[in-house]
């Protein structure tokens, strides 16, 4: 199985490790000691949050080397959320032809490569193209189903580093930049915006015909079953938002892959008039809206990390997420909002679960437990801008 739970094996694998071998008898290891890259690329094949989380990978790059080119490999939706990171210097959406990435990475000659989780073909890719340092992740305090058995053998033409399942994940990718000695702990997020979407979701706010004391992003859907809370409880905290704090509620997210969801949760909202649909918006504006916010409540999902990277206040309804892989949860100003038992979902074990055991979970959170978190964020909120009108 690969990230993204395609199934992997050696029999599968056998043409392209044939030639991981083959290229190892005439170039050996990528193993090489770089101390001062001129160009490095870095893989990261998750989604969007994942992406965000990464982005303190590319910052301590460019502080240590400032002349540094960096390039990332990704989805094409991840290209959006990159969109205006200086940090960022080239961008290749990964595809699937291997021979036509591996011409691709060949031609840019990068002194350095890592990959932020186990994969065969994207490990495979690196190799193949000829870069002579290369970091692989192998994980330990735990088990992954990423860590096939064709990864596991072209994985010693590499640089081994450690992944420590159960720990801070961006702290973890940082590991990957030891080999080329960058250490760094910090784990600041980065997100960037176009001036056009900053303009046109200004608009969108001024539009608002309410008087409202708190401008609130929610988003139902999460993408992803296993982690998405009931709509009709994120319809309750809407109106517990709208009754007790005077909110403005923006629904956020993708509306064609979250419609199903954002339409059960408009349903029985009582106060609709304090609520608007703003799904409707590309990566860029929904970058630009969320900056806006004061504050949002969502599943563990991919606005979330933007909140976070924004500074804006979040409320994380985690369910059967690991809470110390990733989620905003600093006791401040990002509250988590826990089930009760062992967490389902490991980011280095993500597909292999007890999908009944996970639901569950999330389901076992309840309205009351999300307005006890937002009732604390409520006040820390007010805390810290109490000389703000609109909090009087």
């Amino acid at each position: 199985m690969d990230l993204f739970g395609k199934t992997q094996n050696i029999t599968t694998n056998l043409p392209i490790l044939l030639r991981c071998f083959y290229f190892f008898l005439f170039n050996g290891k990528a193993n090489k000691e770089i101390t001062s890259p001129i160009s490095i690329v870095i893989i990261q094949r998750a989604k969007l949050g994942d992406m965000i989380v990464t982005t303190s990978m590319f910052r301590a790059v460019k502080k240590t080397f400032p002349d540094c080119k960096v390039t990332v490999v990704g989805s094409t939706t991840n290209k959006q959320v990159l969109d205006g990171n200086k940090d960022v210097d080239d961008y290749i959406v990964w595809e699937d032809d291997l021979n036509k990435m591996i011409r691709t990475l060949r031609q840019k000659k990068y002194d350095f490569a890592c990959m932020t989780g186990p994969n065969f073909h994207s490990l495979a890719v690196l190799y193949l193209s000829g870069i002579k340092s290369i970091a692989a992740p192998f994980v330990t305090n735990g088990w992954s189903p990423y860590e096939t058995k064709s990864y596991k053998i072209i994985r010693n033409f590499a640089i081994k580093k450690e992944h420590k399942m159960g720990h801070y994940v961006p702290r973890e990718y940082l590991r990957l930049l030891e080999t080329i000695n960058i250490f760094s702990n910090d784990i600041t997020k980065f997100v960037f915006w176009s001036k056009e979407a900053d303009l046109k979701m200004n608009e969108l706010i001024s539009s608002i015909d309410k008087k409202y004391s708190l401008l609130v992003g929610i988003m139902p859907g999460a993408g992803n079953k296993i982690k998405e809370w009931l709509p009709e409880r994120f319809a309750a905290v809407a109106d517990y938002l709208i009754e007790r704090y005077q909110a403005y509620v923006l629904i956020i997210g993708n509306s064609k892959l979250n419609r199903k969801e954002i339409d059960k949760m408009l349903a029985p909202i009582k106060n609709k008039d304090c609520v608007k649909d703003a799904s409707h918006t590309s990566i860029d504006e929904l970058k630009a809206l969320v900056s806006k916010l004061d504050m949002t409540v969502s599943a563990d999902t991919g606005p979330i990390f933007i909140a976070q990277a924004s500074g804006v206040p979040t409320v994380d309804i985690a369910g059967s997420i690991h809470p110390d892989e990733m989620a905003p949860n600093d006791g401040k100003y990002h509250l988590l909002v826990r089930s009760k038992g062992e967490p389902e979902i490991w980011t280095m074990n993500a597909r292999i679960l007890n999908y009944d055991r996970a639901r569950k979970q999330i389901e076992s959170i309840t309205v009351s437990m999300v307005t006890e978190k937002v009732d604390e964020l409520v006040k820390k909120i007010r805390t810290r801008r109490t000389k703000s009108p609109q909090f009087t």
